[in-house]
């Protein structure tokens, strides 16, 4: 059987490979395709700029590079800065299909990760009859060096992004699917890309659903707006200047892992505490072309214009944990104050309580130390995700008129990826645990953990988000009717105070969540009548 399968697009012919999906299906792969010149050289730091045609059939059956970055498991730097690649999956190539098509944006906190199958293979969305995209952007300081200055004005990693869906809305159709019905969705940094793509002017009229996991822009650690920190790492490099200009034709002229190593001796653990990344998304509005010009929090007032799905995981701070010790809790303890993020910050003057206040609403009158750990993860859950969620959510119900689908992910009985990689028996879902019920990984095969089976709790919670999500890319409802698989009727967020939620567990539960803002207050009051 010939396995290979050839595709030709305007810039030139492609050589995919059809793969047995464990399941037992057939699939056509297309990996590693350029969807923009290589950002090297001259080109580093700069907007990216379309994919020259080439001549000939180009294979890609191999994924691309993915950017430079400093793994997380062998502790060690890998990519390169040649990492514009994108990745498709469709069960078979017909150019006269109109299939729905789903881009992916991986997360990995806007400093590591990939769009491969290590995490994001496609066996479980290609049953529903989809095509599947994924793709790798710029991360760190590559995507997102800003010194306040048009020569480098920041979040080159988003524009990779609205370059990648200009590349999926030119090309898409020749693989059999449909341009006027895209989806995309995230999670973590991708689910707060996904969010930014929704707010920015560029990336208009590029897709027409969104769906974000654990992440939106206005969480504390999705927008960053130090452009001191460009300054510092050229310090750190050997070159302190306060020309941007000089600035960055030294950073040019410096191999990119020298780049990176310096980024991550940046980092501390103060970043982790107050929750904010060194190189990540901001404003630009030094840009000759903008993405984002006005800060996130003011442009997500307008709302979303498309349909959208949200939501996270009920335990997402359980992966702050890393490094947490007594001593941090008691400097914590007695600094709180100090250690608050400038959206949570902004948070408690809109609604109207102290530091103290907020303190006490999470831990009482215990002390904060690892003994109540659990309080500690809540309220990073709390602070560092779910309030940015539900403020999007609020002004969805005041701003927007379209649908928003409002999810809590609470299934925790099966392996989970983050807490083996942090060494955690705590209960309760953490962050990126959702996502192994939408993507095979291979990463499960690397560590010899089984992949769910049919007839198990997993595989129908696999079935059953699967479907949700298909069927949301298709008609913009997640539940267009009850059947045996979704005995539900999942209804849009009506209310900016108590939000329609969507249990995810061993059962679909429908249930109220009441938003951040009026529990806080609720427990204000609460405390004062007493």
């Amino acid at each position: 059987m010939n396995n290979s399968v050839v595709v030709k697009i305007p810039c030139g012919s492609l050589r995919g490979v059809v793969e047995r999906s464990f399941e037992g299906y057939d699939y056509c792969a297309f990996k590693g395709i350029p969807y923009a010149e290589p950002p090297v050289g001259q080109l580093r730091f700069r907007d990216p700029i379309p994919v020259k045609p080439w001549s000939g059939v180009r294979d890609a059956t191999n994924f691309g590079p993915m950017c430079i970055q400093n793994d997380f498991m062998s502790r060690s730097i890998v990519g390169s800065d040649d990492c514009l690649y994108l990745n498709i999956y469709v069960k078979f190539v017909d150019p006269n299909n109109h299939l729905p098509v789903m881009v992916f944006i991986h997360g990995g906190g806007f400093i590591f990760g990939s769009g491969d199958d290590l995490f994001y293979g496609p066996d479980y969305l290609l049953r529903k009859d989809i095509v599947l995209v994924t793709f790798n952007y710029r991360l760190g300081v590559l995507g997102f060096l800003n010194f306040g200055h048009e020569v480098a004005p920041g979040n080159q990693g988003l524009k990779d992004q609205v370059m990648l869906l200009q590349w999926v809305n030119k090309n898409i159709k020749h693989f059999g699917g449909d341009p006027s019905n895209i989806t995309i969705f995230g999670e973590s940094a991708g689910g707060s890309s996904v969010h930014y793509l929704t707010l920015s002017s560029l990336a208009t009229g590029l897709f027409h659903k969104a769906i974000s996991h654990s992440g939106v822009a206005c969480n504390p650690w999705a927008c960053t707006s130090d452009i001191q920190n460009a300054y510092k790492l050229c310090k750190n490099l050997g070159k302190d200047s306060t020309d941007p200009k000089e600035l960055v034709d030294f950073l040019r002229s410096i191999d990119c892992t020298k780049i990176i190593q310096a980024q991550e001796n940046m980092r501390s653990y103060e970043n982790r505490l107050y929750c904010t990344v060194v190189f990540g998304p901001g404003v630009d509005n030094k840009s000759k072309e903008p993405f984002m010009p006005i800060h996130p929090l003011k442009a997500m007032e307008k709302g979303i214009n498309v349909p959208l799905i949200i939501g996270c995981n009920v335990c997402e701070g359980i992966m702050i944990l890393p490094g947490l010790k007594d001593s941090i809790m008691e400097e914590f303890e007695h600094n709180f104050e100090k250690y608050l993020n400038p959206v949570s910050i902004l948070l408690l003057q809109r609604i109207g309580i102290t530091p103290n206040d907020l303190k006490h609403y999470y831990f009482g009158d215990e002390k904060m130390s690892l003994k109540n750990v659990n309080k500690y993860i809540e309220y990073c859950t709390d602070l560092h995700f779910l309030e940015g969620i539900h403020r999007v959510i609020s002004f969805q119900t005041k701003k927007s008129s379209t649908s928003t689908y409002f999810y809590r992910f609470t299934y925790d009985k099966e392996f989970s990826i983050m807490k083996s990689f942090i060494n955690s028996t705590l209960p309760g879902t953490a962050h990126f645990d959702d996502l192994q019920y939408i993507f095979s990984m291979r990463m499960y095969d690397l560590l010899n953990i089984k992949h769910a089976k049919p007839g198990t709790t997993a595989y129908r919670i696999i079935e059953q988000i699967t479907e949700m999500w298909v069927n949301f890319a298709k008609f913009g409802k997640p539940t267009p009717v009850k059947c045996d698989l979704l005995p539900i009727d999942w209804l849009p967020v009506s209310s900016d105070k108590n939000f329609c939620t969507l249990n995810i567990n061993e059962e679909l539960k429908i249930e109220n969540t009441i938003s951040i803002d009026e529990r806080l207050t609720k427990k204000k009051h609460t405390k004062n009548k007493l």
